[in-house]
């Protein structure tokens, strides 16, 4: 059985009387405030040079938003351990991105986050060590790694109907009482189970039925389809 604390941590490759007070106040926030620019990211082009893969994050702002565009090429993927242990509080991710990688954003402070409908696989460790309280995954992923939501908050999610394949231990390590699933997902692993607490038994035992699940408290192992 895997060690989730030991992987989670293992160290991966208008009024016009304050017209002029409004104004000042204005001048003097940084920009940076309000968005990231390109010096911001260090980037390389996808495989097929048609997209931009961030690489890493180099700013100080601890709510980052990625730009849809860099050096004029639409941001399609976020690498491995691009945004890992940096202290971020939030994060928006633009529309153009398909891939989410490896331990893209371990290790940080996020207490929500908002996946696009573009995004088609969500790789291991993705949101592994955050302060995530609920997610929703959207019906364009097919495919959640190894641990991608481990170690959060999370008292409930929901998963789009494509995914059919959730890897070991995927949101272990949380406090979830609703889980929203689509039907015939695939776990990887019976010994280290993706969501734990008796679930995927009883959600192999009903058939494997889309639907919501719900426990009336986080030690019941007693899973009812809603």
């Amino acid at each position: 059985m895997i060690n989730l604390k030991a992987v989670c941590r293992l160290p991966h490759y208008l009024f016009r009387r304050n017209f002029s007070l409004t104004l000042i106040l204005f001048i003097f926030i940084p920009f940076s405030a309000f968005a990231q620019t390109e010096a911001d990211f260090t980037v390389r082009r996808t495989a097929d040079g048609k997209g931009i893969e961030i690489v890493e994050y180099t700013g100080s702002n601890k709510d980052v938003r990625i730009p849809p565009q860099i050096q004029g090429l639409p941001v399609t993927s976020i690498g491995k351990g691009a945004f890992m242990n940096n202290q971020l509080t939030g994060v928006t991710i633009p529309n153009n991105v398909t891939s989410i990688g490896h331990e893209s954003f371990f290790g940080n402070q996020l207490t929500s986050v908002t996946i696009p409908n573009s995004v088609t696989s969500i790789g291991a460790g993705a949101f592994c060590e955050n302060n995530l309280t609920s997610v929703t995954i959207p019906n364009s992923v097919t495919s959640i790694g190894m641990i991608a939501f481990a170690n959060n908050q999370l008292t409930s999610v929901t998963i789009g109907n494509s995914v059919t394949f959730i890897e070991q231990m995927a949101f272990a390590g949380n406090q979830l009482t609703s889980i929203t699933i689509g039907a015939d997902v695939r776990f990887f692993a019976v010994s280290d189970p993706a969501f734990g607490h008796g679930f995927e038994a009883a959600y192999h035992n009903g058939g494997r039925r889309a639907g919501t699940y719900t426990r009336p408290n986080t030690d019941s192992t007693t899973w009812t389809r809603q």
